[in-house]
């Protein structure tokens, strides 16, 4: 269901943006004549940009999180991300990619047809490194080449699909094997990991590869584990590239 609503939704981004406002730049003071002027005062914080790593840092923990910026017609671009973090641009309310994240968030909340309740209060787009999604294809490459004849599906791409992860919550453990969990449902994803009234979650492009049910087969075998409630434990990092960081208050 959350597949075909984001077939045309892809994730190498062109756009990033400011999560944080830039802050004034300190006022420059005045010397004598033959005096040396004082050291230029060194930024500190967040700076002109925010990645990914800046965001999910202050989740699940109980810290202050940044008014939203003035809703805008789209989102202005910065630079290049780092080679290791995501940087990331907002979209404002009534962006068209914004409502489609929030719809398939909210109607995905309960199995039941239950809606969200709650508040969507920010969504960003994730603009991956280009050595990150260069990772992401590589392995997609390695899984196909696993599948067997009769696994079309996994032939073809990979398994990919769209599925949530809690932003803050670490690895898991499947047979021994470290692990990260992920939901076909916003509401699968939110119970999964502790936290306060404001979460943060990510709506991912996933290679589930080759999937092991809840019996059948040692873990090593597959690159991923199907459990209860949507539940699908991925093996390898790899296999998950961030599109969507979603900030929301229940």
């Amino acid at each position: 269901m959350v597949n075909g609503w984001v077939k045309s939704m892809r994730c190498k981004s062109t756009a990033a943006d400011d999560v944080y406002p830039a802050s004034p730049p300190p006022p420059r003071r005045r010397h004598r004549a033959g005096q040396a002027p004082a050291p230029a005062l060194l930024a500190s914080g967040c700076g002109h940009s925010s990645t990914l790593r800046d965001v999910v840092a202050v989740f699940p923990k109980q810290q202050p999180v940044p008014r939203p910026i003035k809703s805008r017609t789209r989102a202005r671009p910065i630079g290049e991300p780092s080679s290791s973090s995501p940087a990331l641009a907002e979209l404002p309310v009534g962006h068209s990619s914004r409502r489609v994240v929030e719809l398939i968030f909210s109607s995905s909340w309960c199995p039941k047809g239950t809606s969200f309740t709650g508040a969507v209060e920010m969504v960003f787009k994730v603009r991956n490194p280009a050595k990150t999604v260069a990772r992401f294809e590589e392995y997609r490459d390695g899984v196909r080449a696993k599948a067997g004849a009769d696994d079309a599906r996994c032939a073809a791409n990979g398994n990919e699909m769209m599925r949530f992860h809690s932003a803050g919550e670490g690895p898991v453990y499947e047979e021994g094997i470290a692990g990260i969990r992920t939901f076909a449902g916003s509401g699968g994803a939110h119970e999964s990991a502790a936290g306060g009234k404001r979460r943060a979650m990510l709506l991912s492009r996933v290679i589930a590869g080759r999937v092991r049910g809840q019996h059948g087969g040692a873990a090593a075998e597959f690159e991923s584990v199907s459990g209860a409630k949507g539940e699908l434990v991925v093996f390898d990092q790899r296999a998950i590239l961030a599109c969507f960081l979603i900030i929301y208050a229940v």
